[in-house]
């Protein structure tokens, strides 16, 4: 891989792609891919997966930075976590043993895509960095590395939310409110061609 900080490639922007889980559910990625040279090249991907709506609110800063990955030989993943965004099911807590399960199965159906090399890294600030370590938990095979900022291993004495086992007063308020607000619009219509209201 080129540490060369100019684009190598042209970018192929991938909307609601929908990636399968375990039990059934079917999880909405936007998908940020080099346009291969050849029939035969393949690339690592970069998982970011975290619950903040990737059509409206972080639409602009996924662009910026999942195109900067591609171009330069990786391809970028951002999934909507289960119950929020454009990915079906209930959001019932952060970071939860399903949650941590998706992360699994995106890693592993990444892995396994044609134009994927075989290898997968995870990535994240906070809400991302969490998950990073908690899918890295559960040993992926095609989990090859995680990248985790603002994050820690121990939740309950070094966290956000609570520090020293004490609920942080952030979490009575902004945070959860916020949460509760965008998990509560509906999935990008244009995916669901209108139908939402329905």
């Amino acid at each position: 891989m080129s540490t060369n900080s100019s684009p190598l490639y042209d970018v192929e922007v991938l909307y609601d792609i929908r990636i399968p889980m375990r039990d059934g559910l079917e999880l909405s990625a936007n998908l940020f891919r080099p346009v291969p040279r050849d029939a035969d090249e393949t690339f690592p991907a970069i998982l970011e997966m975290i619950p903040y709506r990737k059509d409206s609110w972080r639409f602009a800063s996924d662009h910026q930075l999942m195109t900067y990955l591609a171009q330069r030989g990786f391809v970028g993943c951002r999934l909507d976590v289960r119950g929020t965004g454009s990915s079906p099911g209930i959001a019932l807590d952060e970071y939860t043993a399903i949650e941590t399960q998706d992360g699994y199965d995106t890693v592993e159906w990444l892995a396994a895509q044609p134009w994927c090399n075989g290898r997968v890294g995870m990535w994240g600030i906070s809400y991302g960095g969490f998950t990073s370590i908690q899918v890295a938990m559960l040993q992926p095979p095609s989990l090859k590395a995680i990248v985790p900022m603002y994050a820690t291993d121990d939740r309950y004495t070094d966290d956000v939310h609570y520090i020293g086992g004490c609920l942080t007063a952030s979490e009575l308020s902004q945070y959860a409110l916020s949460q509760v607000g965008m998990n509560a619009l509906p999935p990008k219509a244009k995916y669901l061609q209108g139908d939402w209201a329905e």
